[in-house]
C-alpha cells in the first residue's frame, strides 16, 4: 500500500480486544488533510475493491472496515504490530547461502528479499532474522532455490555478542528513545482534550504530524523493541494510544 492508503488503515489495525474501529470519508480525511474529500473517497473504494477494507452503510453514511486480508498486508508492512511480539523470547530464524543454482548464480534476487525483510547479516551468505522470516519469502525458497540454502530456527542466541548486533543493527535504542518523545505527545494532546473537551485545529494538526512521524518509525521497526527494552513503549502500545485519541476527537457515529 501507498503511504497515505498505510496511514487511513493502520489506525483501523486492531490491538484491543472488542474494538469496533472504522472509517468514515469525514475520519478518513481527518487523517491525509492534504487530499481532497474526492480523492480521499476514491482511495478508500480502491482498497475495498483490493479487499484491504469492506464497506457498509448505516444512517445512509459509508463506514470502512479492515478485513482479514487487510490486516494481513498490514503485518507485512510492519511487522512490529503483530501481537506475537508480545510473547516473544528470543528465537530467531536463519538462512544460509549454499551451491548458487543456475538461474540466480550471485543469489541476487535472493539477496534483494532477504534485504526486504530486514534481515541481518552475520558473515557473507548468512541472515537472522527475529521470530521468523515471511511465508512468501518461505514460499520463494522453495520454489525457486531448493537445495540451494538451508534455513533452521535457534531458541537462543548463546554466544556472539547478540545484544549489541541486534540493537546497532536495528537502531532499537534510537526507536525505543522515539517511541517515548511521541508517547508523551500523544499523552499531553489527550490531556488537553479532557481538560477542554475539545481540540484547536492546530492541536489536531499536531496530531497528524506526530502520526506521521509514527508510521515512518514503524517502517524502521522489526518487532523487538520490548524484548531488549522491556519498559520502553511499544507500536502496538502506541497505536492503542494514537487510536484512542483519534476516534474519540475524528469520528461521532
Amino acid at each position: 500500500m501507498k503511504k497515505n492508503a498505510l496511514l487511513v488503515t493502520t489506525l483501523l489495525y486492531p490491538i484491543g480486544e472488542g474494538q469496533d474501529l472504522f472509517h468514515t470519508i469525514d475520519s478518513a480525511h481527518a487523517v491525509v488533510p492534504h487530499l481532497s474529500r474526492g480523492g480521499v473517497r476514491s482511495m478508500l473504494h480502491l482498497l475495498v475493491k483490493r479487499g484491504v477494507l469492506a464497506s457498509e452503510s448505516l444512517n445512509a453514511v459509508s463506514r470502512f472496515y479492515l478485513t482479514s486480508a487487510g490486516k494481513e498486508e498490514l503485518i507485512a508492512q510492519f511487522p512490529a504490530l503483530d501481537v506475537v511480539w508480545e510473547t516473544y523470547s528470543g528465537e530467531w530464524h536463519c538462512i544460509v547461502f549454499q551451491d548458487a543454482p543456475e538461474s540466480d548464480p550471485q543469489f541476487r534476487y535472493l539477496r534483494s528479499q532477504v534485504l526486504k525483510e530486514n534481515a541481518l547479516q552475520l558473515s557473507r551468505g548468512v541472515y537472522v532474522i527475529p521470530g521468523a522470516f515471511s511465508q512468501e519469502f518461505l514460499r520463494t525458497c522453495q520454489k525457486l532455490y531448493g537445495d540451494a540454502v538451508a534455513l533452521f530456527t535457534a531458541t537462543s542466541w548463546d554466544w556472539g555478542l547478540e545484544r549489541s548486533v541486534v540493537t546497532r543493527n536495528y537502531a532499537l535504542s534510537d526507536l525505543a528513545t522515539a517511541y517515548s518523545g511521541i508517547s508523551r505527545e500523544i499523552s499531553l494532546l489527550l490531556a488537553k482534550k479532557k481538560e477542554n473537551n475539545d481540540l484547536t485545529n492546530r492541536q489536531k494538526q499536531q496530531f497528524v504530524s506526530v502520526y506521521d512521524r509514527f508510521r515512518d518509525l514503524l517502517c524502521e521497526d522489526r518487532g523487538v523493541v520490548a524484548h531488549y527494552y522491556p519498559k520502553a513503549v511499544t507500536a502496538r502500545q502506541l497505536l492503542q494510544l494514537f487510536q484512542q485519541f483519534f476516534f474519540d476527537t475524528f469520528t461521532n457515529i
